[in-house]
């Protein structure tokens, strides 16, 4: 019986492999490594920034009550007023005036329309109450000098509008105080200025 001797041959290449198992290990441990040191420095970052920031002083919760609401949040308490203390009731009374007249307009003619009312209540010549400052003229035959005061029931204010009325008693004035009037017309020939749609009068001269 004839026997046969048969080699066989395995080729392996273990460095290689080894070569790249290692190289897959050290780019794994880089990742890791950078991943952390990135956490690290990002939460030092904060902390950093937030012992130089100080934080918004907050404002008082009665002063939060007056502004109502705004477009952005006030930087500081504003406490001080060249009007007269209104109530709730009328803020609400005058917010629902601005957004019948005026809650198309811009911001700054949405907080003039509602010192106009202000500029009324002030004024000698005028009712020293907001609602009779909206109604006056309604207890008689004629109509009520703010005409959209008949359709007050329609009237659904959004935070644009109180915004614009704690904006006028708390905020930087848009008109002087002698400004009584508003139209898309104009009143009279003393105009103050227009914004947006309206034309802002001052009082009549009266003899």
């Amino acid at each position: 019986m004839e026997t046969r001797e048969i080699t066989v041959t395995i080729h392996r290449e273990p460095e290689k492999r080894d070569d790249l198992l290692a190289t897959l290990l050290i780019v794994v441990l880089a990742a890791l490594a950078f991943t952390a040191g990135y956490i690290a420095a990002n939460a030092q970052w904060r902390e950093t920034i937030s012992e130089v920031t100080p934080e918004p002083p907050v404002v008082a919760q009665e002063t939060r009550a007056k502004l109502l609401t705004s477009y952005e949040e006030p930087t500081e308490s504003i406490t001080t007023s060249r009007y007269a203390e209104v109530s709730q009731e009328d803020c609400e009374l005058i917010a629902k005036i601005v957004y019948l007249e005026a809650r198309g307009e811009p911001l700054e003619g949405q907080q003039a329309v509602a010192e106009v009312i202000l500029n009324r209540v002030a004024a000698d010549n005028f009712p020293d109450s907001v609602e009779e400052v909206i109604f006056q003229g309604a207890d008689g035959n004629g109509a009520a000098q703010f005409s959209t005061a008949a359709h007050l029931d329609e009237a659904a204010p959004t935070d644009k509008q109180f915004a614009a009325v704690g904006q006028a008693l708390y905020g930087e004035p848009i008109l002087p105080m002698d400004v009584v009037f508003f139209s898309t017309t104009g009143e009279n020939s003393r105009t103050w200025g227009a914004i947006g749609g309206h034309i802002f009068c001052y009082q009549y001269e009266w003899e």
